[in-house]
């Protein structure tokens, strides 16, 4: 999955789309998903199960949202996380283990 990016334009322009690529056929297509996805760069982005967590990135300014996709429904959602919210953070590193998403960076 490949998700959203910003382009070097100057204002650069953020896009929110999906793309999948099949690795048995090499082919790339783009996936049709419902919701309001992040439009930004450098997000950090982890699977648990059948969902791509999409943390963080840059749209002009630093985030620190989180964004879901469920693949099975292609749906996005804004998830609100409780406790204690990361910092905005660009490029960082996440994983998903088990039903958590760890972040680093």
């Amino acid at each position: 999955f490949v998700v959203g990016g910003c382009n070097r334009q100057s204002p650069p322009r953020c896009f929110r789309d999906v793309h999948v690529l099949n690795t048995a056929s090499m082919t790339w297509r783009k996936r049709e998903v419902t919701g309001v996805a992040p439009a930004q760069t450098g997000t950090s982005s982890a699977f648990v199960g059948s969902k791509v967590y999409v943390f963080g990135g840059y749209s002009g300014v630093m985030q620190n949202t989180t964004f879901v996709l469920d693949t099975t429904t292609n749906t996005w959602s804004q998830m609100m996380a409780s406790g204690g919210v990361a910092p905005r953070q660009n490029a960082a590193m996440a994983k998903g283990l088990g039903n958590t998403v760890y972040l680093f960076g």
